[in-house]
């Protein structure tokens, strides 16, 4: 059964209803503010080619479907240094280098993700960063359709449920020792394919 916002209000040391709503209203008004429309954005393309659009999915969906000339936040987008490896460490690499003034757009998938990385880089100084409403998505479907449209399916087995798998023939007790030895290491369990993109035809 969903909650209700009475109902969360009183569960949160009774919180003043009113005073949640108006921090609700604010929020959506400050998130409307960093966003930019698929039209508007041809337009400015057009009016600017040198416009920088900073695409913050995945590698797989980049290198998959991205609109022409956008830039794939890894490494290189603004360092010669390849170690980056961290999404906070990348963050840091636009805020240390590109131009504070400089209108730029973030896009993600279906602008679902890009209005929290307009806020940290807008929090840093970077007074023109926007995102694209509706990301990648509506571009396809408002402005270029020769963009092909995609959906995500999560994987949801992990790199150490494979090799698991894989090695079913071992010993229960092996696998129990991989499994210390592997959670040892502090590496975090990823799914082995994050996403697998299934690309909709029209």
């Amino acid at each position: 059964m969903d909650e209700t916002l009475s109902e969360l209000c009183e569960r949160n040391q009774r919180l003043d209803m009113g005073e949640v709503l108006v921090h609700i209203q604010k929020s959506h008004e400050a998130d409307a503010e960093i966003m930019i429309e698929p039209e508007a954005l041809k337009e400015q393309r057009e009016a600017n080619p040198g416009l920088k659009l900073l695409d913050v999915r995945t590698k797989e969906e980049f290198e998959a479907i991205h609109i022409e000339g956008s830039i794939h936040m890894t490494a290189q987008v603004g360092s010669d240094t390849n170690c980056v490896s961290t999404a906070q460490d990348l963050l840091h690499q636009v805020v240390d280098n590109w131009n504070p003034d400089e209108l730029f757009v973030i896009i993600d998938h279906q602008g679902q993700q890009a209005p929290d990385v307009a806020t940290y880089f807008l929090g840093h100084g970077m007074k023109q960063a926007r995102c694209l409403r509706g990301g990648i998505d509506a571009w396809s479907l408002e402005v270029d359709n020769s963009v092909p449209r995609y959906e995500l399916h999560k994987a949801m087995e992990s790199d150490a449920q494979k090799t698991n798998r894989e090695s079913s023939g071992n010993s229960e007790q092996q696998g129990k020792k991989q499994a210390k030895s592997e959670d040892a290491t502090g590496q975090e369990t990823r799914p082995s394919l994050l996403d697998s993109l299934s690309i909709n035809s029209r």
